[in-house]
């Protein structure tokens, strides 16, 4: 999983080693080095995430043993485990504080509401792709800020202009997985109103397309 993910929620004392992550199997290969008579378990989001089989996988195939795969991911395992889990840096987890898929979706709006949105003037519009991901192109120029998903400091402040000016934040990523994420830092700072681009750019994209042709 990515740092981010594994920083706002992960199995205590785990370790983060992204799949992205040039370094994986080197990585992985000094933990079995330093921890021979030990099965490495990798971990990711969940039934749907395919992180952890592929980690397994890729693992596998260079040669590296005992490495399995918990299918289960980290959401089910924080529902069950609470006491072995860590939330924003706290453990144990508060249970209730675990934001469900259903919950999740409840913050989604079209492309084409999003874009209608930003027309009110009643709206902070925040672009949280990572710098590799943006290519200097912003979707709506002039009309929104840019902020890395992990720049606390950046998000503070947005989160507080819109809560004193009483606007809501429309909030976009590449492919609307990060924000999910995103999700609970919002939540715990107490934002007030809120809403994620579904599917992200390439959602917005897709909208064009349909839209113009």
């Amino acid at each position: 999983r990515s740092k981010y993910e594994h920083q706002t929620l992960r199995i205590k004392n785990a370790l983060n080693i992204p799949l992205a992550a040039k370094t994986f199997i080197q990585q992985i290969q000094k933990l079995r080095d330093e921890n021979k008579d030990k099965k490495i378990i990798v971990y990711c989001n969940g039934k749907t995430c395919m992180k952890s089989y592929k980690a397994a996988l890729k693992c596998k195939k260079t040669g590296i043993k005992d490495v399995v795969s918990f299918d289960a991911g980290i959401m089910d395992w924080a529902k069950n485990y609470p006491n072995d889990s860590v939330l924003l840096g706290e453990s144990p987890l508060d249970t209730n504080k675990l934001i469900t898929k259903k919950s999740f979706k409840k913050y989604l709006i079209s492309p084409g509401k999003f874009e209608s949105e930003i027309g009110t003037g009643k709206v902070i519009v925040l672009d949280v792709r990572d710098p590799f991901q943006r290519n200097s192109t912003a979707l709506f120029h002039g009309k929104e800020h840019r902020v890395y998903i992990n720049d606390a400091t950046g998000l503070d402040k947005y989160i507080a202009k819109a809560n004193s000016e009483g606007k809501t934040l429309l909030i976009y990523d590449e492919v609307g997985k990060q924000v999910r994420w995103l999700q609970y830092y919002l939540e715990g700072k107490g934002a007030k109103s809120y809403s994620f681009m579904k599917g992200g750019v390439r959602n917005y994209y897709q909208y064009l397309n349909q839209r113009y042709q």
